[in-house]
């Protein structure tokens, strides 16, 4: 073997530290990326606090780009569209939401609302029914039911 192909290939020791450091490297991203999704899941929280829910969007855009699986980045974009009055967008969101974390009762009641202020209440209205039985106990969901009833000129 000539020295310059020595020199290239990896000893048995080395390729293992090379293994272990990779494995390092990896589980760090992961860690920094949770750091990451959680700062900017408070960060939007502030935004939506002060009413800014275009920063609020941008933020949980961020969040679910690090962490595509975290159904409260979709579920706070989607109360951030909704107050942007964007009904159809938020509803997205809420499925989403939904998808990833499906006993997410409040998620069924956001898109419910979405539903009702779109003027699809039969989806409105089985998304409460969906909230009720995760939570039959919540008044929110039986009022929101009750509302959208009521534009369909149900009164039982």
């Amino acid at each position: 073997m000539n020295p310059s192909t020595k020199n290239r290939l990896m000893k048995p020791s080395h390729l293992s530290f090379y293994l272990l450091g990779l494995f390092f490297f990896i589980e760090v991203c992961k860690v920094g990326a949770q750091i990451n999704y959680d700062h900017f899941i408070r960060s939007g929280q502030g935004e939506l606090q002060k009413e800014n829910y275009l920063g609020a969007i941008k933020d949980f855009n961020t969040a679910i780009f690090s962490h595509h699986k975290g159904f409260e980045a979709f579920f706070l974009r989607g109360i951030a569209k909704f107050s942007l009055g964007d009904y159809s967008g938020a509803t997205d969101d809420f499925t989403t939401t939904v998808d990833i974390h499906p006993l997410y009762a409040r998620a069924y009641l956001y898109r419910g609302i979405s539903f009702d202020q779109l003027g699809d209440y039969p989806h409105a209205i089985r998304d409460f029914n969906k909230a009720l039985e995760i939570d039959p106990f919540n008044a929110d969901f039986f009022l929101a039911r009750g509302d959208t009833k009521m534009h369909l000129h149900n009164f039982t």
